[in-house]
């Protein structure tokens, strides 16, 4: 008698074995962890986004070395992600008037012009180059921070 096969059954006619990592057990369990893991960061996101307002330029690097994404769907990835995670944390900035909306219209406007501009950029740059890039920016802004 073979091992057991993804169909449920065990035999030699099966394509696809449950032991080789195929549909079966160990592939759900894979799914599910990687799932709970995906969560997780989410959830580190968020926290980070309304404490800090950093949490989608940390979801990056999670998505690259934890998730396995290419350094493009990571930087596209956290852009989807940012949006209802800042929608959420400044739903509550503003219920305790944290929020400067003549000064965050303007940003907001220029962002949507720089967010433009760079999603354009983005396609003549290799994904080497752009973890390089990415990399400076995150050591500027952290000496600037730490030192600034």
């Amino acid at each position: 008698m073979g091992p057991p096969t993804a169909r449920g059954g065990y035999g030699e006619g099966a394509n696809v074995s449950v032991v080789k990592g195929g549909p079966g057990l160990a592939h759900a369990t894979a799914g599910w962890w990687r799932t709970a893991v995906t969560v997780f960061i989410g959830v580190l996101v968020g926290i980070l986004n309304g404490l800090l307002a950093v949490g989608g330029t940390l979801l990056v690097p999670a998505s690259v070395h934890v998730l396995k994404m290419t350094q493009r769907k990571a930087h596209g990835s956290s852009l989807w992600v940012i949006l209802p995670t800042s929608m959420v944390s400044l739903y509550v900035y503003q219920t305790r008037h944290g929020v400067d909306w003549g000064s965050a219209w303007k940003i907001a406007a220029g962002g949507a012009v720089g967010g433009l501009l760079g999603a354009w950029l983005m396609r003549y740059v290799s994904g080497l180059w752009l973890k390089r890039l990415f990399a400076v920016f995150m050591l500027i802004a952290a000496v600037r921070m730490a030192f600034g």
